[in-house]
């Protein structure tokens, strides 16, 4: 009996640990695929619908983490490990929409922030739920693929493909 009491400790944090949703396999990841030509500068924002790019600098970030190079991806840029988005989604998302913001990087590197800010100088928004993420595999691509083509946007798809191009 007192071999089998000093198991006890051990089976109950196991218990705690394989039952907490911050050990949970979520999603840290958003993935990004830039099939254009330019450079671009990828930022997220929570408090849809404020679609202001925000007072804080994309430059804040470094640029290895918020840059994708033509036809190239990036999986720095729309991560979040502390521990997942899809609890993010549930705890500061509160709208359920996360707004993806695509900028010129030539823009970038050469304005200030306030003009780019005061300008809305964003090529493409992306407003995208769990449901969207989950259904794209976590990967957004710029210009929007056809599978891309139910999601909210601005400028919308049609339009996307067009300046894209």
């Amino acid at each position: 009996m007192r071999n089998r009491l000093k198991y006890i400790p051990n089976l109950i944090l196991i218990l705690i640990l394989t039952s907490c949703e911050y050990w949970d396999s979520g999603h840290d990841i958003i993935a990004f695929i830039n099939d254009s030509d330019i450079a671009l500068d990828i930022t997220s924002q929570l408090d849809y619908p404020d679609l202001d790019i925000g007072e804080k600098s994309i430059l804040a970030f470094p640029e290895w983490s918020r840059r994708v190079a033509p036809h190239s991806g990036n999986t720095e840029a729309l991560k979040y490990q502390s521990p997942n988005w899809e609890i993010r989604f549930r705890d500061d998302i509160r709208s359920g929409v996360l707004v993806i913001q695509i900028l010129d990087s030539k823009i970038v590197d050469s304005l200030d922030w306030d003009t780019i800010r005061s300008g809305n100088m964003v090529l493409q928004q992306y407003f995208v739920t769990l449901n969207d993420l989950e259904r794209l595999n976590w990967i957004l691509y710029y210009p929007p693929r056809e599978i891309m083509k139910n999601i909210k946007m601005s400028p919308p798809y049609k339009e996307a493909k067009k300046i894209a191009k």
